[in-house]
């Protein structure tokens, strides 16, 4: 699992904690059933640390919510789309643009 997007709030005001990020889908392509099955564990397991995220508000104090979004966060429809997301995983400039304010409103929520 990665947190390169998690969002991680230092210094002013002290004691504040990281923020965390809902995760978003993945699909890696391929026609072959191992591939598949591969796309739906990780989305699995994505909305089951997403449960876990929103369950427990105490390790954190700014959400950003990507998963929350209709075009970024739905499973393997979302990330087979290519204006959004450049290989089913990473999104392009424009997903980036999507995120963006969701991660600067979290950021400013608490700032």
């Amino acid at each position: 699992m990665t947190w390169r997007r998690r969002v991680h709030l230092r210094g002013e005001p002290e004691g504040l904690l990281p923020g965390a990020e809902s995760r978003q889908p993945r699909l890696e392509g391929g026609s072959s059933d191992a591939a598949a099955t591969d796309d739906q564990r990780f989305n699995a397991f994505k909305d089951a640390v997403n449960t876990l995220i929103y369950a427990d508000h105490s390790f954190y104090d700014a959400l950003a919510d990507f998963a929350a979004n209709a075009t970024m966060g739905c499973d393997t429809t979302c990330a087979a789309n290519t204006t959004y997301f450049s290989d089913g995983e990473h999104p392009t400039a424009a997903g980036h643009a999507i995120l963006g304010p969701i991660a600067q409103a979290a950021i400013q929520s608490v700032w």
